[in-house]
């Protein structure tokens, strides 16, 4: 039987199969670097964040460019 949903296999990677995930708090902190971590693995990711919109803005540009 095949899983369909994310898994951390045994090399600790995460493995997506087109998912997108939701972060909140997302304009720094642990919310960024979880951003950087799952677009590093290939997640379309929706950002969010209570205040700094300017710094979301730049984390979002960055990660289109380098993702």
């Amino acid at each position: 039987m095949t899983n369909q949903t994310n898994h951390i296999n045994h090399t600790n990677h995460i493995s997506p199969i087109n998912k997108t995930a939701i972060i909140t708090g997302a304009s720094r902190g642990i919310g960024a670097a979880i951003a950087k971590k799952l677009a590093s693995c290939g997640y379309n990711l929706s950002l969010c964040c209570r205040n700094s919109s300017d710094r979301l803005k730049a984390l979002a540009d960055e990660l289109q460019c380098a993702y």
